[in-house]
C-alpha cells in the first residue's frame, strides 16, 4: 500500500536526524574581530551549565567547519588572554546562539 501522506515522506529518519550537521555563526567581538561560534549538543549543553564563563567560551569558539579550537587545557591561557569586555560579548552570544539562559548570578544586578 503507497502511502499518499506527503508529510510522511518527508520525514527525516533516526539515522539523518543523528548525522545532524549544524553551521557555525560568524559573530563580531570587541578586540578581536569576527569570530565563528558553534552550537552545543544537549550533552555539551548540560555540562555548560553552571560553569565560568571561559569554560562556556571554550566550547563554543569554533573554526568555520564547527570544529572546536579550544580544549579544557586551553581554558587557563583564555581566561588571561581575552579582555573581560571580549570574553562577555563571546559568553552573551554564545548563549543567544544556543538560546540558553545565563545563570542567575551571571546576570547583571538590576537596581
Amino acid at each position: 500500500m503507497r502511502n499518499n501522506n506527503k508529510h510522511e515522506d518527508n520525514m527525516l529518519t533516526r539515522d539523518q536526524i543523528l548525522s545532524i550537521v549544524t553551521q557555525p555563526k560568524k559573530v563580531t567581538v570587541p578586540h578581536l574581530g569576527e569570530v565563528y561560534l558553534r552550537l552545543l549538543s544537549e550533552a555539551e549543553a548540560g555540562q555548560a551549565s553552571g560553569q565560568s564563563r571561559v569554560t562556556f567560551v571554550c566550547m563554543v569558539l569554533c573554526d568555520a567547519e564547527g570544529k572546536r579550537i579550544f580544549s579544557e587545557a586551553d581554558q587557563k591561557a583564555v581566561e588571561k588572554s581575552l579582555p573581560f569586555a571580549t570574553m562577555g560579548s563571546i559568553f552573551e552570544q554564545g548563549l543567544e546562539f544556543n538560546d540558553m539562559q545565563p545563570a542567575e548570578d551571571d546576570e547583571p544586578a538590576k537596581n
